[in-house]
């Protein structure tokens, strides 16, 4: 039997040793980097969905729980810039309470889990029935990424808040709108003219008409339009909401669109 020299047996068993340290030694930064995957950092904007009690939200900016004192401002003509959050997920909402004894205590009212851990998103406030209310809160949060891609300039963006699927025209396009965010329409090429919009949606076999309009877009512009449910049950009527928002580097005062 052929034997193995001793030289070579060491060499071999030094190779494994050291690779063994290796991986011992890479374990901390590894676990490191794991943990930073729970750790966001996000810039984002606020706006409320139906009419509430917004006042008196907050949140930490460090997602340090025992101090969630920075307010939340909403809006119902136009979203709320300038909140920025670096800590772990998911984002937590409350609202300062006192305990019978006269303690303060800050409830959580909502959270959101942003679905990339870097960037700027929308979060939309809706408050929640009291029978589907949650653990979570009495709002629901849901959320829109705010990027050159997502939402770009002399863009419409529709966001479907009703469980509805809507189809129909805008201008000579055949489209259909889920519930949540659409894809972003160009509307560069539409500038300073009316443009149609229809939707109907289906029941069974039957269509009904719920929007039949005419918009107008101008450019370095953006819109957002908010579809929301009936305000009565018995309508087929969907409410609509556009945010048009400037672009460019000045508004022109003259320009009826600014």
């Amino acid at each position: 039997m052929k034997m193995i020299p001793r030289m070579q047996i060491q060499r071999s068993y030094f190779l494994k040793l050291s690779l063994l340290l290796l991986i011992v030694a890479a374990l901390p930064l590894f676990a490191e980097e794991m943990e930073d995957e729970s750790i966001i950092n996000v810039e984002f904007s606020v706006f409320p969905l139906e009419p509430a009690e917004w006042k008196g939200i907050s949140y930490s900016p460090t997602g340090d729980l025992s101090n969630p004192k920075e307010a939340l401002r909403f809006n119902p003509h136009e979203r709320t810039l300038g909140f920025r959050y670096n800590g772990p997920t998911p984002i937590r909402f409350f609202r300062k309470t006192k305990s019978p004894e006269g303690e303060v205590l800050y409830k959580m009212v909502a959270q959101v889990s942003p679905e990339k851990t870097r960037g700027n998103f929308i979060f939309f406030f809706n408050p929640r029935d009291r029978s589907e209310r949650k653990s979570e809160g009495p709002y629901d949060v849901f959320q829109m990424e705010d990027t050159k891609e997502s939402f770009p300039k002399d863009s419409i963006v529709f966001f479907n808040a009703t469980s509805a699927t809507f189809e129909g025209i805008f201008n000579e396009q055949l489209i259909r709108i889920r519930p949540g965010v659409s894809k972003p329409i160009p509307v560069g090429h539409l500038t300073d003219k009316p443009t149609p919009i229809g939707l109907v949606v289906r029941e069974g076999e039957k269509m009904h008409k719920i929007l039949a309009n005419n918009l107008r877009f101008y450019a370095d512009r953006r819109t957002l339009m908010i579809l929301r449910s009936p305000k009565k049950a018995t309508s087929m009527r969907i409410r609509l909401q556009r945010l048009t928002e400037y672009m460019g580097n000045r508004s022109d005062a003259n320009d009826p669109g600014a």
